[in-house]
């Protein structure tokens, strides 16, 4: 794996020093392309006990997981890139035995969805398409999987949602551009022309790709509440804490000692969604 890496980051370097260009569509490919990680026994587990369907979206046939009644208010879960729906088993057992109907995918390309290329943006479209059908009231979301909500959230004003949770909160897009610079190895010439790559994908402008420029655009959403791990690595405490500054109304409950991923197991965050749903 290391010797792969080094591979990738010479040659993404001398691209960068020729071809930039050639070099961001290089590195625009490899962040439309999702690492598929192993499904965890006690997650299998819950995910047995749903109901499953397949649903064609854009060429991939997506994986569909839904609990509880179906006449029950219904809560949407989004999880974060490089996830799976699986990732909120503890969360998921909480809430039917509060009686809700929960609705998760699998984005494309990952978890038992099919294969192939796909970025944030199409989850993102997949997740408001959903919303219209569905209509949730609640929404529950993990790490970049928050991004993507709130891009599905502003574009459907329509749907009141009464409480979103954020479960680890990303502050933008360029996080993701930043991480693949960090891997990669690329300056800010070959960022430049990615940069360029993802505004054509998106006809949107990069630098309002963030969570304080949607967060302005939600207001049918009526309360949110962040939760953050202090010792959280991959995305770490202060997005949430900036977020919390700018948007005042919006709550934020700092844990600690629960990181990225483990958290949404934690004992914690299952009081939390006993005693808030």
């Amino acid at each position: 794996m290391k010797i792969v890496l080094l591979f990738y980051r010479m040659y993404y370097r001398i691209l960068d020093r020729l071809v930039p260009r050639i070099a961001a569509d290089g590195v625009f490919r490899i962040m439309s392309k999702p690492r598929l990680k192993k499904f965890r026994p006690f997650e299998m587990e819950v995910l047995e006990k749903a109901h499953q369907s397949r649903i064609p979206y854009k060429g991939f046939q997506l994986q569909c997981y839904e609990w509880g009644t179906r006449g029950g208010e219904r809560v949407f879960i989004v999880h974060g890139w490089e996830g799976h729906t699986g990732n909120f088993g503890a969360v998921v057992d909480r809430l039917v035995e509060k009686g809700y109907h929960v609705i998760g995918f699998d984005a494309p390309a990952h978890g038992r969805s099919s294969k192939g290329r796909a970025n944030m943006f199409i989850y993102a479209d997949f997740i408001s398409a959903m919303l219209k059908v569905y209509k949730p009231t609640r929404v529950i979301s993990h790490s970049l999987g928050s991004v993507n909500s709130v891009r599905a959230l502003r574009a459907n004003p329509e749907i009141s949602i009464d409480q979103w949770v954020l479960i680890t909160t990303p502050m933008s897009f360029k996080e993701a551009v930043d991480d693949a610079r960090r891997i990669l190895g690329f300056s800010e010439r070959t960022e430049k022309h990615l940069i360029q790559r993802i505004e054509q994908e998106r006809s949107e402008r990069y630098s309002e790709m963030n969570m304080p420029f949607y967060f302005e655009r939600i207001p049918h959403v009526k309360e949110v509440l962040m939760v953050h791990s202090i010792d959280d690595k991959i995305l770490p405490i202060e997005s949430s804490r900036h977020l919390q500054e700018r948007f005042p109304q919006t709550e934020l409950i700092e844990l600690n000692g629960l990181g990225h991923y483990r958290i949404l197991w934690s004992e914690e965050v299952q009081v939390l969604i006993n005693e808030r749903f």
